[in-house]
């Protein structure tokens, strides 16, 4: 190939990526407004983007973002530079070069948005027309676009394969040799790889435990009457509910969360202790290190426990190693979280999504149910399934989970919303694939062997309230609330906004002990609980000797608890009238 032609290539391979990084900034322009626009005055994307830049952690994740970004937009312009010259090689077309790969470029992003709004009808970058047509089952033009995409790959992989084969004859006998035992070795190598990282430890070795495996799974905002209507049984949440129903199963249906907000009840059950004492009350709130450390977390790693955090949002519930971990799953926290996973939102980015190698390229959004346009249920389970598989079985496990795919705003990347703008509809439609998410984590356990000596607590943070009083009594969400659950009293909508409304404050507190030699049968039990009790539990089950806690084992016998127990249950919010002098 002359210099001409590199030349040649090279212009137009620029010409090309130029006409893409166009359409991009166009497109993230869009992303970049919709999420300034989401925040509703809790952020301003661009200010934190520009506060960002200027520390490290989030200039080495747009550094990244850019050269994947980059990358990957290469990738296209290459697919249609060789589609086009075998295009114009193979049936001898008058056009030029640059008028085929152009046209091949514009044809293959076309058919990447058509795909993206098919797989990715919560995309922020989709056509909303076609999300509806793939809502109402009409895919032509889904496999139109992909006819297009395979078009492309298959004229770019035979100019790749004829160059090969003309490169390959003009090897000597001696060099075709080396290059094919090379070529051996490297497919070799793979396989290895790959056998090696899809290996799964079904069954542990080196006897039983002294100290049992310790599962916490939270769900996030999942009302308390949803799980107890018999009439939904079965119907939103059946995986749920046949953990619920066997018979070692404890049921603590009159159980209630000190406060309704997802980092302070958490930190109320891992430290055993009402808000009210610790001061946290607060998402995001800044502890002290003593705060952290006198969590039932250190402890356990104290006793030998191998302590695993995992969760797919970060944004308000950021606990991480300093409480005592040693392994935290999940997407990362920080500010460039809050704006790479959104600006990850693209078609480019979303076609190789699914891929093996999405969880490196993409880090910021891969998992991660804050970014829920492209929020893949699935996805965070896998996160979760290769580090149970490689779990040392001869060290005790405290695996922490918390699932947030229930929390507001009821959308992931394939959902489309409820009709007539229900509110209702859209929450109770997120509960399926939550409840799928807690049947994969299950089955996950069951299969590596981790529950023959467990003991399992399944719990929700807090509800969710889903209308408020001014709600006219005709509007949808109202209408829905009352078919599916008649007998709901909502008082304000979300969490931690009143303690009226107890579809807020009721949770689920369920435990499931599996220990060899004694096994744990309670079933339904009415006492009164909170999540405070679960630490105390955790703490006599592990065996640990001294565990400070206002709470009580929740397999204590009844006449072991205080008669008339009282327990204490606060809103998020210090209304700023309660504070002034003259009320």
């Amino acid at each position: 190939m002359s210099h001409k032609d590199k030349g040649r290539i090279g212009r137009h391979l620029l010409l090309g990526g130029a006409f893409i990084v166009s359409a991009q900034i166009v497109l993230q322009t869009y992303t970049f407004f919709m999420l300034s626009e989401f925040k509703g005055g809790l952020i301003n994307a661009r200010l934190l983007l520009w506060q960002g830049i200027k520390t490290w952690p989030v200039a080495g994740a747009l550094l990244w973002y850019l050269v994947i970004h980059l990358t990957l937009i290469g990738g296209i312009c290459v697919l249609s530079l060789l589609a086009a010259h075998f295009l114009k090689s193979r049936f001898r077309l008058k056009e030029s070069l640059a008028a085929l790969m152009m046209l091949s470029l514009l044809m293959l992003y076309a058919a990447l948005i058509i795909i993206n709004s098919y797989h990715f009808p919560g995309s922020v970058v989709r056509l909303d027309l076609l999300a509806g047509w793939s809502e109402s089952g009409f895919t032509l033009p889904y496999y139109i676009a992909w006819l297009i995409v395979l078009i492309v790959l298959a004229a770019a992989l035979l100019e790749v394969l004829d160059g090969v084969r003309k490169w390959w004859l003009t090897r000597s006998p001696r060099s075709r040799s080396v290059w094919f035992l090379l070529l051996l070795v490297l497919a070799a190598f793979t396989l290895i790889i790959h056998l090696w990282s899809g290996a799964t430890r079904l069954k542990g070795s080196g006897g039983p435990l002294e100290r049992p495996n310790i599962i916490l799974i939270g769900l996030d905002s999942v009302r308390h009457d949803v799980i107890k209507d018999d009439r939904l049984r079965g119907e939103f949440l059946p995986n749920l509910d046949t953990f619920l129903e066997q018979e070692r199963t404890a049921w603590f249906k009159n159980a209630y969360t000190p406060i309704g907000r997802t980092y302070a009840a958490w930190y109320a059950l891992l430290s055993g202790k009402e808000p009210k004492r610790t001061g946290v009350r607060y998402n995001l709130q800044q502890v002290s290190a003593v705060q952290k450390k006198s969590t039932i977390v250190g402890g356990l790693r104290d006793a030998g426990y191998r302590t695993i955090y995992a969760s797919d949002e970060k944004r308000f519930s950021s606990i991480d190693e300093s409480y005592g971990f040693d392994q935290i799953i999940g997407p990362p926290a920080g500010a460039a979280e809050w704006v790479l996973s959104f600006l990850e939102d693209t078609p480019v980015h979303n076609f190789v999504r699914d891929t093996p190698l999405a969880k490196w390229l993409f880090p910021q959004s891969y998992g991660n149910r804050a970014s829920y346009s492209v929020y893949k249920p699935e996805h965070f389970v896998n996160l979760l399934r290769s580090v149970i598989a490689s779990h040392d079985h001869s060290q005790p496990l405290f695996l922490s989970v918390h699932l947030c795919i229930s929390h507001w705003p009821y959308s992931w990347s394939t959902s489309t919303g409820g009709p007539n703008n229900s509110n209702t509809l859209d929450y109770f439609n997120t509960l399926r694939p939550m409840d799928a998410q807690f049947g994969e984590i299950m089955q996950i356990l069951e299969q590596t062997g981790l529950t023959d000596n467990s003991l399992i607590v399944t719990f929700t943070d807090h509800g969710e309230g889903l209308v408020t009083q001014s709600l006219p009594e005709d509007h949808p969400s109202r209408k829905d609330l009352h078919l599916l659950l008649p007998e709901a009293m909502d008082f304000s909508w979300g969490h931690g906004t009143d303690l009226l409304t107890m579809a807020q404050n009721q949770i689920l507190v369920s435990a499931l002990y599996r220990e060899p030699k004694n096994v744990v049968t309670i079933g339904s039990d009415q006492r009164l609980t909170s999540l405070i009790d679960i630490a105390p539990t955790i703490a006599r089950v592990a065996g640990l000797e001294t565990f400070e806690s206002d709470g009580f084992d929740l397999f204590l016998h009844e006449n072991q608890l205080p008669e008339n127990r009282l327990i204490f249950m606060e809103t998020g919010f210090d209304p700023g009238s309660l504070t002034q002098p003259d009320l």
